[in-house]
This record gives C-alpha cells, sequence and structure tokens, in this order.
C-alpha cells in the first residue's frame, strides 16, 4: 500500500510538476536560496565537512523550511528534491531524471488564499541534487516544474599548521583558525599538538581567514579566495601579546616580568614548559613594539 501510494505521488508529481522562491535552513544545512537569481541560476551548497561521514551524504537532524511566493491561490503544488549532477558552482552537469529512485524527497500541499505556501522537508538523506515545484502557474504564465534551485556537495578542503614562537612539534595545539564567509556563521578549527589544521567539503567561495592564541600576536588574512583543494602556506604566530590587544608593549612585559620565574600555565609562559623564564622574555623582546599580522 505504502510504495502505491509513492508511486501515486511521483505520477502526480510529474503531472503537476511560483516564481518567487526562498529557501531557509538552519545554520548547518543549506545556503539560502535568493530568489532574484531563481530559475535562471541555481544556487546552494551543503557544508560536507559537518556531516557524519565526511559529507557524501548529510542526514538531517532539524528539518529545513522551503516557502513559496505567487502561487495561484488555493492550489495544489508537489515540492519535489530528486539526484542530479551539479557542479561546484551550482549548475547541472547532465539533465536530471524524476524516477523512485532519484526522488530523495516529495511532499504536496494547497497553497494559501494570498497564494504562498511553504513546505518542512525532513528528507532521509541529502545527495547532489535540484528542488522542483510543480502545480498550476495560470496567474504568473510559468510552465510546470521549474528548478527552484540545486544542492551540491562537492566542497573543497582547505588545510594547513600553524607554527608557534618558542614552541616545538608537540606543543601547537589549541591554535583558533577561523574561516569567515562573506555571509553565514564562520567555520573554526582548534589544532592538535602538531599544529595542523583542515576545513573539509567546505562551499568554494571568499573567506576571512584568522589564526589566533592567547600569548601570541594574530595573523589574519583579508581574502582568501577558495575554489579548489588547498594546503596553504604555514603560518607563524609571534610570541609576546600577553594581554592580547594586537600589539607586544610594556604592559605585556609588566605582566610576564610580575611572575617572572613562577611555575604557571598562564599567558605569560609563552614557550609553554611550564615555567616563566628568560626564554619566555627574550621572545617578547623579540617582538616588542610589534603588532599582529594582517595581509
Amino acid at each position: 500500500m505504502k510504495r502505491r501510494m509513492r508511486i501515486l505521488l511521483i505520477v502526480a508529481a510529474i503531472l503537476l510538476l511560483c516564481t518567487s522562491l526562498a529557501l531557509a535552513a538552519s545554520a548547518d544545512s543549506v545556503l539560502v536560496f535568493d530568489s532574484d537569481d531563481l530559475p535562471g541560476s541555481y544556487r546552494g551548497s551543503l557544508q560536507k565537512g559537518i556531516s557524519t561521514d565526511g559529507g557524501s551524504t548529510y542526514p538531517f537532524n532539524d528539518d529545513f523550511t522551503v516557502s513559496c511566493s505567487g502561487a495561484d491561490a488555493q492550489e495544489y503544488y508537489t515540492l519535489l528534491m530528486v539526484k542530479a549532477s551539479v557542479n561546484g558552482s551550482g549548475g547541472l552537469d547532465a539533465d536530471y531524471e524524476i524516477t523512485e529512485d532519484n526522488i530523495l524527497y516529495i511532499d504536496q500541499k494547497l497553497s494559501q488564499a494570498d497564494g504562498s505556501i511553504s513546505f518542512e522537508v525532513r528528507p532521509s538523506s541529502v545527495e547532489s541534487s535540484v528542488l522542483l515545484l510543480g502545480g498550476s502557474f495560470d496567474q504568473s504564465g510559468l510552465s510546470s516544474p521549474i528548478i527552484l534551485g540545486a544542492m551540491d556537495l562537492g566542497g573543497v578542503d582547505v588545510s594547513g599548521t600553524v607554527a608557534l614562537q618558542g614552541r616545538t612539534s608537540g606543543k601547537l595545539d589549541q591554535v583558533t583558525v577561523t574561516l569567515s564567509p562573506s555571509s553565514g556563521d564562520p567555520l573554526t578549527f582548534s589544532t592538535g599538538t602538531a599544529g595542523s589544521f583542515i576545513f573539509s567539503g567546505i562551499p568554494q567561495e571568499t573567506y576571512r581567514l584568522k589564526a589566533e592564541k592567547p600569548g601570541y600576536l594574530s595573523y589574519e588574512k583579508l581574502s582568501l579566495a577558495v575554489s579548489v583543494d588547498a594546503t596553504l602556506d604555514a603560518i607563524s604566530l609571534k610570541g609576546g601579546d600577553i594581554n592580547e590587544d594586537g600589539q607586544v608593549t610594556s604592559t605585556d612585559l609588566s605582566t610576564l616580568l610580575s611572575i617572572y620565574l613562577n611555575t604557571t600555565t598562564a599567558v605569560s609562559d609563552i614557550n609553554g614548559d611550564g615555567q616563566v623564564t628568560s626564554t619566555d622574555l627574550s621572545i617578547l623582546l623579540a617582538n616588542y613594539l610589534v603588532s599582529r599580522t594582517v595581509e
């Protein structure tokens, strides 16, 4: 019975298959589809790195909402999420096929009196796909179905290492590396003892990169264009910024000298050997009046 119902829905989708679409989601799912760019271009992606299996399929923990305005009032519309070959720019590499095996999600709802309609989507899994909406378009004159957008799982990997002045390998942990996109939430990574970091399957766009650790001058790259997998040049942080104001000054020197020769885990222990000694003082003095690096 369930199979028969599903087949009926597929048939209805093909037969039925709103111009003005906005696709919104929680921060850990899909990017927003801009209605001004539809249906002429297909955009959107999943951040592959946040999935539990590396990103080939993203199992949703929360649903997301597809909202449409401008549909005919009090008409039935069918939403389909269909597997498709989508490139990194959000375009289609080949024609999609509406088959039972290719459909990731299907739903049908009645539009409101004002022509608006919303679907709460909870697919079992998500792969590269197109989102289709079909139904009556008598008022707008569009043909059914139309492509509302596409989801691309082909993100890129960005990796690198961070060196800390005065520290050897094995003591390079807890450096916070942040990639901030032009819009949306930043991505963060905390390095392990080897100082390495990797952002897996992130969308292709231009980011702002920042590496920071208490006791060190931060490094910031204002524009990092990401279009392919990349291993960045090693980042080196200079020590001595005890109060984290972006510059090594007399304030940092005074703070270090106040616990000189003490055993401590404080930020003044720049080289992380458990004690504030002449080594830490030498690192600070070598960077006296130096400011954080911005490129």
